[in-house]
């Protein structure tokens, strides 16, 4: 945007930036908890075999 012009400076994307960065890395922490934990729900079903999908996602941790 722009005002006689003159570009305008949004002085809180910074701070949105670092904020998002953050809250990304917190999802991947999730994510991963969340699959160490199915993977080893899967394990713990020992003679039953899981989708040949979910494990190769099992597998590749």
């Amino acid at each position: 945007m722009s005002s006689f012009l003159q570009e305008d400076h949004v002085s809180m994307g910074w701070s949105a930036a670092r904020k998002l960065r953050k809250a990304v890395e917190g999802l991947n922490a999730v994510l991963a908890i969340e699959l160490l934990t199915a993977a080893r729900a899967l394990d713990m079903r020992a003679p039953l075999v899981p989708s040949p999908v979910t494990g190769r996602v099992r597998d590749l941790g």
